[in-house]
Formats: C-alpha cells, structure tokens, sequence
C-alpha cells in the first residue's frame, strides 16, 4: 500500500483484511487506490478499491468492492439489509433512491417473468462472466437505466464481490486476488496515531 500525505483516497486501513481481497488484474491501466473499508475500527470486514476515475461520474473507473462473506446478508431478497455489497453498490448509481435501489437488489434472483418459475434472470439483472484468478466466473449485471453505469456482484468463496462501473465494458475486466497489504494501491497517511497501529 502506498501512503501519500494529500492523496485523494480514503485513510491507511488500521489493520490488514483477513480475508480474500479483489482487484483488477495489472494490465488495467489507470490510477489505482483505496476507496474505502469498513468498519471504522478494526477489524476490517470490506475494501472498496478503485481502478481508473475515482469519481465514476467523472470518466471511466471501476470499484471493486470486497466483502467477508460472514458480515453480510446472503443475496436473497429476504436477507438484505442495509451495508451489504449489492445494495450499497446499486444506491451508488447515480440518480437512485433507496426505494429503487431495494427494489432492485430483491429482483436480483428473481425468475424473469416471460421465462416461467426458475428459467433465467429477471429483466433487471442479466448473468455474465468475469475470470477470478484466471478462473469463469458468474456474476450478475445490473445495467442502470440508458447510462454507461453498472454493478455487477458475486459470491466467490469467504467473500462477496461487487463491482460498480462507469464506461467500461465488463467483458474487459478481469479480477485478481491482491495482497492483503495492496501493494500499487495508494491511501492517505492515517489521520491519527491510533489508527495507524
């Protein structure tokens, strides 16, 4: 990780994740960084990294977000809740309300209706591949509305992986697990010495 005094990403994390962490292959190009983890104590249960624009509304970028599995809520319409990869990701396309955002998220394993009970994705989200560590990967698109805005989310193993995109195709992608100190990913210098440790 490279901590930079002014840089425009989040804090240095307190502590290093515990679990699989994701971001874009090396042969991305663009600025790379760390958007934001959560919780605001350790331990650190999600990481939010950045590829490209790290405002989607200001040119092409990708967030990849990574979260612990075990923190968050299966991807079930009956299970979600707020914090959880696919609706914190959906609330982030521009323009969408709460009430959008869950109506959404619950249409994520929903059958489409032309299909009949179990045939295939609802209207709202279309199934694609995206290689994990060189492996085809399912995951599940939502293409907002006609702008070049999209999440796509899966679960891979321990780890729910959401990816939220601006004018970038998602058949260009490709996800790498990083190392858990995210070497070539900048952050700021830590803002207290507490948070340092």
């Amino acid at each position: 990780m490279i901590v930079r005094d002014g840089s425009p990403y989040v804090p240095a994390m307190p502590t290093l994740p515990s679990f699989r962490v994701l971001g874009l292959a090396p042969s991305h190009p663009g600025a790379r960084g760390v958007a934001l983890w959560n919780p605001l104590e350790p331990p650190v249960l999600s990481v939010t990294l950045s590829h490209g624009h790290l405002d989607l509304a200001t040119g092409p970028g990708v967030h990849v977000t990574s979260q612990l599995a075990a923190t968050s809520a299966p991807f079930t319409a009956s299970a979600l809740r707020p914090g959880d990869v696919v609706l914190t990701s959906l609330l982030s396309l521009p323009g969408t309300s709460v009430a959008e955002a869950e109506r959404t998220a619950a249409l994520l394993y929903q059958p489409h209706p032309a299909a009949g009970a179990g045939a295939g994705a609802s209207p709202a989200w279309r199934n694609v591949q995206v290689p994990v560590d060189g492996v085809p990967t399912a995951f599940r698109q939502h293409q907002h509305r006609s702008t070049q805005h999209w999440v796509a989310v899966a679960e891979v193993g321990e780890v729910c992986i959401a990816l939220l995109a601006h004018a970038i195709d998602v058949d260009d992608l490709a996800l790498v697990t990083v190392d858990a100190d995210l070497p070539g990913y900048e952050c700021a210098a830590p803002t207290s010495p507490r948070r340092q440790r």
